[in-house]
């Protein structure tokens, strides 16, 4: 079950990673995913109200978007997923791979996403029996080269690449070339634009993957 749920994340190509501070921000963006098609949506801890946030969307998603999966990002340690998972989250993602929340993670046997910079920190993924991980920051690490060297000594790790990825959309269908789903971040969701804009903007992102 939770590895089925892991590999449907990386089915849907295009994971948004968002967050605002402003609840009609988060609401307008995650409307938006929903209706160009996307059914998995990672909300970020990045904001001092995150976890109020996260509540809310988790309401709205039950109410007003039915079949939306939220799952909470940026999740540093076994509080905030505890935090988090009580709050509703379907599934985690971290900037990071610790000891302390591989063991989480199995204890309470959910759909968990750690982050990896360096080959050492996907061997620790890979032999602890995960199989999917975050490359983060991607751009920063060497962007597609860098994830295609990965692949050389990892071939059964899938790879989600974040991080400075296509702000406008593109660079998407490279990185899907090494990597089984791309996030795409707060760059790309402009406050600026409507809901009808942004929804269409995402649909010819996933148009083109």
């Amino acid at each position: 079950m939770i590895q089925e749920e892991l590999n449907n994340i990386l089915k849907q190509k295009i994971i948004p990673v968002y967050s605002h501070a402003e609840t009609g921000m988060n609401k307008k963006v995650l409307s938006a995913c929903f209706h160009a098609g996307l059914r998995y949506f990672e909300f970020t801890n990045r904001h001092e109200n995150a976890l109020d946030e996260f509540y809310d969307l988790k309401k709205y998603c039950d109410t007003v978007l039915p079949g939306m999966i939220l799952g909470a990002g940026t999740i540093k340690n076994v509080q905030h997923a505890e935090m988090f998972l009580a709050a509703g989250a379907a599934f985690l993602v971290s900037p990071l791979i610790s000891q302390e929340l591989i063991g989480f993670a199995k204890n309470k046997n959910i759909p968990w996403i750690p982050g990896c910079a360096t080959a050492s920190e996907v061997g620790l993924a890979e032999n602890n029996g995960l199989n999917i991980v975050k490359i983060f920051p991607a751009k920063q690490l060497g962007g597609p080269a860098y994830i295609q060297a990965l692949k050389g000594p990892f071939p059964s790790i899938n790879f989600l690449a974040t991080g400075g990825i296509g702000g406008d959309g593109s660079g998407i269908k490279e990185y899907l070339t090494v990597a089984g789903a791309v996030g795409l971040g707060n760059a790309f969701f402009s406050d600026e634009m409507t809901e009808e804009q942004l929804t269409n903007e995402l649909k010819t992102v996933l148009s083109n993957c």
